[in-house]
């Protein structure tokens, strides 16, 4: 559908037309999820290309395009390449955008993600401290922004085997979130938290957090089946059963 869509606004529209180009990036960001990386890394380069031409080489918008691209490159397990895209990234967002914006801010935690993947965690952690204490001074210790930064150092802390402060922080950032009423993070925290648990090889936990997370208004049932950090899960029988609740309790809510 967006392929056909994206056919006739180009030939409609002009490829380097804003509709044509919102098309295309719709289009990547649905493959990116999809697994299917190397589509949408080709669709990025003309995404960021077209945006070059059309809006200049700084551009929040290349920015922020330049940002999703890593992800799909630190999604397919290219971390080396999806680092040095954030660290380009966050130069331009610090010179564009400011030190404390929030894309800046969202860059620099993604990096630091992609450290500790490939066991930077030395700098991984400095870097994602440092996006805390902005966060938590600019926004506030309750923002959702703080607390989903925090998710990303818990999630780090349980990969550099620090389990004991994984567990903790997940577990603040969830009774801050129940008390200041924010069910989204709540239902995202006891997520991340499955996925360090099954990372972990605490299958049982695991599943636990995950009835939490769709009890607590999970709405990406699909996300359950596609995410490789849940991947040691497929084998149970208890998985394809969760992901049949989540479907449940999502078409539930649309009602």
């Amino acid at each position: 559908m967006f392929r056909q869509t994206l056919k006739a606004e180009g030939k409609a529209l002009g490829p380097d037309d804003p509709q044509t180009l919102s098309t295309l990036n719709e289009l990547a960001e649905i493959l990116t999820p999809q697994g299917r990386y190397a589509e949408a890394d080709q669709i990025y380069s003309e995404l960021i290309a077209a945006q070059r031409r059309t809006l200049g080489r700084d551009h929040p918008a290349i920015l922020l395009s330049m940002s999703h691209a890593a992800e799909n490159l630190e999604e397919e397990g290219r971390f080396p390449e999806a680092g040095k895209l954030y660290s380009d990234v966050i130069v331009a967002q610090r010179r564009v955008l400011g030190p404390e914006h929030p894309q800046t801010l969202r860059a620099m935690t993604m990096l630091a993600l992609t450290m500790a993947k490939e066991g930077r965690y030395a700098e991984a952690d400095k870097l994602q401290s440092q996006v805390i204490e902005i966060m938590t001074r600019v926004f506030g210790p309750t923002h959702t922004s703080t607390l989903q930064s925090m998710e990303m150092e818990a999630l780090g802390f349980s990969r550099e085997g620090r389990y004991a402060n994984s567990e903790k922080m997940f577990r603040d950032v969830i009774e801050t979130a129940e008390k200041t009423n924010q069910p989204a993070t709540v239902a995202e925290a006891w997520y991340n938290f499955a996925c360090a648990e099954a990372a972990r090889g605490r299958p049982n936990e695991a599943f636990a957090d995950l009835n939490h997370a769709i009890e607590n208004g999970l709405i990406s049932p699909g996300e359950l089946s596609l995410d490789p950090e849940l991947k040691a899960l497929h084998s149970d029988p208890r998985f394809d059963a969760l992901v049949a609740k989540a479907r449940a309790t999502n078409s539930a809510r649309k009602k």
